[in-house]
């Protein structure tokens, strides 16, 4: 199923996600996903978990070699307003960690730059999904976007998310980031030191 799955997105991609579109000033909707797929940056992994519990798993050991997890749930209970308010519930917490979550419903309202009827899926039931990234990487990429007017057409309810992930992004660099940065400079001074015996002292994690 995952392989299905990550066959299936590859296809989005490839017919809505990389052409060019007037919904976004003339741009791509996601100029990154195809090659991110391609570049095997995207890991699947299915389900959510119990009160999501696999995916703040998967927060807690967000692989390095990865810039997306996207945990996959077939046949979600529930409705597409509780799911995305548990989202955005949890992304205050996650930011702390410089990650953040984008969920996608199979209750959504399609998107104007896609046609579903001209949309054959290779999954026969339909999922919801939430795209486990790393902040900062999300943050550094809308940026690059906003410079060349990517968000010239987005709604309001857009906007107001993308600033909502911007502000995230600057109390982390602030405040949690600042933390994370002293500590790792702590612990790479403390493993330089050597002892009067010449023994070289390391603090793990």
């Amino acid at each position: 199923m995952k392989e299905l799955i990550k066959s299936e997105l590859r296809l989005w991609a490839k017919k809505y996600l990389t052409p060019n579109s007037p919904h976004f000033n003339g741009m791509p909707a996601c100029p990154f996903a195809e090659n991110a797929l391609e570049r095997d940056h995207v890991e699947i992994r299915i389900g959510f978990g119990w009160s999501y519990s696999s995916i703040m798993d998967t927060a807690r050991r967000f692989p390095q070699t990865k810039s997306i997890v996207i945990h996959a749930e077939l046949n979600p209970e529930k409705s597409s307003a509780d799911f995305h308010k548990d989202l955005n519930d949890i992304n205050p917490q996650l930011a702390k960690s410089n990650l953040w979550l984008i969920g996608f419903h199979p209750d959504d309202p399609d998107p104007d730059f896609a046609d579903d009827d001209d949309f054959t899926p290779l999954v026969d039931e339909p999922y919801a999904m939430v795209f486990v990234q790393r902040l900062t990487e999300l943050d550094d990429a809308s940026r690059q976007l906003e410079a060349q007017r990517y968000y010239k057409g987005a709604s309001s309810k857009e906007v107001k998310h993308l600033y909502q992930r911007r502000q995230a992004r600057e109390e982390y660099e602030d405040g949690y980031g600042k933390k994370t940065r002293r500590s790792w400079s702590r612990q790479e001074s403390e493993s330089t030191q050597d002892s009067d015996g010449g023994e070289t002292h390391s603090t793990e994690i």
